[in-house]
């Protein structure tokens, strides 16, 4: 079953849910390391920031390329309202190529198109997802999902956090995108 939006058929779409993350700038990883925990996901995105929709809700575009353990190609819708500064409403929708592009059509002007390295990375209970920007040399980003505001969790011991960026506005991909990086963190 798909969703009519904008004119443009999108497929598998997703029920809303609650995103409850903690983010942190941790000190740039050992790749080689990551990459090889078992069960560990590389995946390249692009993401492009749309106009804000009819509600006010952040809207947005991916192109979701895994590049193993299981190549795969996926385009992503997204639209997330916020709770929070720890939870969003996200509902995220598979669209086909041609929707993509034509959504892309929607792009908010003030933003860049960002490109980053996701690793996602079992483990303690969680999938850690860490993401890595070409414009960083020395820090990167590290997200856990929660299933609640107030639920416990870990952090391994392989990653180095510098400090906690959750209610740090600076610090989304949103901010990346509209204001640039911040610079000289580490």
């Amino acid at each position: 079953m798909g969703v009519l939006i904008f004119g443009i058929f999108l497929r598998e779409e997703q029920m809303p849910h609650h995103e409850i993350e903690r983010k942190f700038l941790i000190r740039y990883p050992d790749l080689e390391y990551i990459s090889n925990i078992p069960g560990t996901e590389k995946i390249l995105i692009t993401q492009t920031y749309l106009r804000k929709g009819e509600k006010g809700e952040n809207r947005r575009i991916r192109i979701w390329d895994r590049r193993w353990p299981d190549p795969e190609k996926r385009y992503i819708y997204t639209e997330k309202e916020k709770i929070s500064d720890i939870d969003r409403i996200e509902s995220e929708t598979f669209i086909t190529k041609s929707a993509y592009k034509s959504l892309y059509a929607e792009k908010d002007p003030e933003c860049s198109t960002l490109y980053k390295a996701r690793y996602r990375i079992p483990g303690e209970g969680f999938v850690y997802e860490l993401d890595i920007f070409q414009y960083w040399k020395k820090q990167a980003i590290l997200e856990i999902e929660l299933s609640s505001e107030d639920e416990a969790y870990t952090i391994p011991d392989y990653l180095e956090v510098h400090r906690e960026l959750t209610f740090d506005k600076t610090f989304t991909n949103h901010s990346f995108a509209r204001n640039g990086f911040p610079k000289g963190e580490l």
